[in-house]
C-alpha cells in the first residue's frame, strides 16, 4: 500500500508540472488538508473511536508524506505553492510522531534538494 501512494504522489506531482491533468494534484492537496484538519481535533481520553480515527489519519498523512519526501525533485514552488503551503505550515511538534518523523524527512529531502541544485550536493 505505501507504494501505490507514494506512486499516486509521484504522478500528481509530475502531472501537474506538465499540466497534464491537475484532478490528482488537486485531491492530493485536499487530502493533506482534511488530515491536517482532522489530526487538530483534540482526542478525548478514553473515545476509543476518536482515538482509532486520530491513528489512522496519523497513518494516512505519513504515508503521504513520505511519499512527498520521496518525490521532492518533482517539486516545483510555484506550481506546487499549495501543496508547500500546507506542507510546511503544520504544526511540527503537535503533531503525532509517525507524522512528525515524516514532516522531518519532507524537510530534510527538500533541504538536500535545495543544497544539491545550489551545487553543494557532495557536502551533505
Amino acid at each position: 500500500a505505501k507504494r501505490l501512494i507514494r506512486e499516486y504522489v509521484s504522478d500528481a506531482l509530475h502531472q501537474r508540472c506538465q499540466a497534464i491533468d491537475t484532478g490528482a494534484y488537486i485531491h492530493l492537496v485536499r487530502e493533506i488538508r482534511r488530515l491536517r484538519e482532522q489530526l487538530a481535533i483534540p482526542v478525548v481520553p478514553g473515545d476509543a473511536v476518536a482515538q482509532a480515527d486520530a491513528a489512522q489519519a496519523a497513518v494516512e498523512m505519513a504515508n503521504l508524506l513520505l511519499g512527498v519526501a520521496g518525490s521532492v525533485s518533482l517539486l516545483n514552488d510555484k506550481l506546487h505553492a499549495s501543496l508547500l503551503t500546507q506542507l510546511l505550515d503544520m504544526p511540527l511538534w503537535s503533531l503525532p510522531s509517525v507524522v512528525r518523523v515524516a514532516a522531518l524527512e519532507v524537510l530534510l529531502q527538500l533541504c538536500h534538494g535545495h543544497l544539491v541544485g545550489l551545487g553543494v550536493g557532495a557536502l551533505v
